[in-house]
């Protein structure tokens, strides 16, 4: 019966040690920690970490004939241009919306470069009325076949490497 009195006695300050022992080290870590947290820098939020890699995907191309009406102006409310500035507000899509001019025409009248810088600058205007995001649309002005009255609006989506087309 004695022993087993001991033997209590002797395990009872074995695990006292071992608890302190425990108790040291975690209190070690503790500070270390906090040493290491307190010195370390104030890191800031990064937004966008990395650029993802994207390609486009054609969606769709609208014919828009002569918005202008005769003048070098778009009228405001012009239906088909309002409906494009809708849809690019209320999708993540990219617009390029493009003039073009017969190059014939263009060498044989220089002053109708300076008309369609008139026209694109309008319709730049028009979409940023209505509250388009600079960045969601691209402008330009095409040598090639066309009138330079009517514009061509051609859709896009950025797609992320890795992701699959929808059918």
């Amino acid at each position: 019966m004695a022993s087993a009195g001991c033997d209590r006695r002797i395990l009872r300050a074995f695990y006292t040690q071992y608890v302190a022992v425990l108790l040291i080290l975690l209190t070690f870590c503790v500070a270390a920690f906090q040493r290491a947290s307190a010195a370390a820098p104030a890191v800031e939020p990064v937004l966008a970490a990395r650029e993802p890699k994207a390609q486009e995907v054609a969606l769709a191309d609208m014919h828009i004939p002569d918005p202008f009406g005769g003048t070098a102006s778009i009228p405001a409310g012009h239906p088909q241009l309002k409906a494009v500035a809708m849809f690019i507000k209320s999708h993540d899509v990219h617009v390029s919306l493009s003039l073009s001019l017969d190059r014939a025409k263009l060498q044989a009248s220089p002053q109708l470069m300076a008309e369609l810088a008139a026209r694109a600058e309008a319709v730049e205007d028009f979409l940023l009325r209505e509250s388009v995001p600079p960045g969601s649309f691209s402008l330009s002005i095409e040598a090639g076949v066309g009138d330079g009255r009517s514009v061509v609006a051609r859709f896009s989506a950025l797609k992320e490497e890795g992701q699959h087309e929808r059918l």
